[in-house]
């Protein structure tokens, strides 16, 4: 049963967003989960945050591209995982695109994530090693 988190909705060039996960995002755990890779932010990015009182446990962004976005950057810390967070973040994200004209959306996901994106109406586009991309018409 998922717990009662507090979900900030930020827009990417917003200092809110820096402030809330800036230190926390760029942290070796989570860069090393996230494949090595930082995490960058642009206005083209739109993020929800998952707040335990005022902790941050979980965010995830879309990056939109004309009519189209991608569902990115989706991390929880480990404590926090198999309550309901990744997949209310997924809704979120999901909910402010259909209300925002977005009408395909993309996400490449982890074996671990695969059942939540299925669940909500993704499909397979392309099965590689270790991850999967999938796609959503809206």
């Amino acid at each position: 049963m998922s717990k009662n988190y507090k979900i900030i909705e930020q827009k990417g060039e917003s200092i809110g967003i820096t402030n809330l996960i800036g230190r926390f995002a760029m942290s070796p755990e989570v860069i090393r989960e996230m494949g090595g890779f930082p995490i960058l932010t642009s206005d083209k990015f739109h993020w929800w945050v998952a707040l335990d009182g005022k902790k941050v446990v979980s965010f995830a962004a879309i990056k939109v591209q004309a009519k189209s976005a991608v569902l990115t950057y989706a991390y929880t810390v480990p404590e926090h995982r198999r309550k309901g967070l990744h997949k209310r973040l997924l809704n979120e994200r999901i909910q402010w695109a259909m209300a925002n004209g977005i009408t395909m959306l993309k996400a490449d996901c982890t074996s671990a994530s695969l059942p939540n994106f299925k669940k909500l109406g993704f499909t397979v586009a392309k099965e590689f090693t270790g991850w999967t991309k999938v796609e959503k018409q809206l």
